[in-house]
């Protein structure tokens, strides 16, 4: 549901807290999936610090957050439907181009013994 006023910072962190809660994703693996070397960044926008447009953006691309709501409150969690099956397409892209690569390494693993 679209948000028609605008959240305060700790609200929308909130908002964020609640889904990764929601979908299990720990503060550590959003950090990681985000490219931060700690959870630190992640716990302190989950307490309601202000995201900068770089960080929004990040959460935008990994996990299809609508930026202009992390960094105004307004609007709606999400980016809108089209841009949501675009990120649902990429992390199973990302999922299946690990599947692979790992077989891969079986495979060179087993093929490489003397």
């Amino acid at each position: 549901m679209e948000q028609t006023t605008a959240l305060t910072p700790k609200e929308i962190g909130r908002k964020v807290a609640a889904y990764f809660k929601e979908k299990k994703i720990s503060q550590e693996e959003v950090a990681a999936r985000l490219g931060f070397a700690s959870k630190q960044v992640v716990a302190n926008q989950m307490s309601g610090k202000k995201f900068g447009r770089i960080v929004a953006a990040k959460y935008a691309r990994e996990f299809g957050f609508n930026e202009v709501f992390l960094l105004t409150g307004m609007g709606d969690l999400f980016n809108p439907e089209p841009e949501n099956e675009l990120h649902r397409l990429r992390v199973e892209n990302k999922e299946l181009r690990a599947v692979v690569l790992s077989q891969q390494e079986t495979i060179h693993n087993l093929t490489s013994r003397p």
